[in-house]
């Protein structure tokens, strides 16, 4: 048997809480890493800690909201985690990354024209 000499964190729905792992989900060979400015709501704040780590900075917004700057590989699976939250997240910056999460909301929304 291994005893430990700290406590390790629990897990909340089998989600490992280091950010490494999560960054991990995002990396692709074919694009470098960027920083992001994300607009998220404050019910976010534990999701965003647990998925980019305690270090991550975070900058009140206002009375609803923060600002979180991360660093991930711009990608539809990026996309896709934040596309979740519906209105409680929005990208503020690079701009080319707000630019690729209109065009993603865009062809979702024509998907439901009719």
């Amino acid at each position: 048997m291994v005893v430990l000499a700290e406590k390790l964190p629990p897990l909340r729905c089998g989600v490992v809480h280091h950010s490494k792992i999560f960054k991990a989900d995002f990396q692709y060979v074919f694009r470098e890493s960027e920083n992001l400015e994300i607009l998220f709501h404050n019910s976010l704040i534990d999701t965003v800690i647990d998925r980019f780590g305690e270090d991550v900075p975070i900058i009140k917004a206002d009375n609803e909201q923060f600002k979180a700057e991360v660093e991930v590989v711009i990608s539809n699976a990026f996309f896709s985690w934040l596309f979740q939250f519906g209105d409680k997240s929005k990208v503020l910056s690079p701009q080319n990354a707000v630019e690729e999460m209109k065009a993603l909301t865009e062809k979702v929304l024509n998907l439901y024209k009719i």
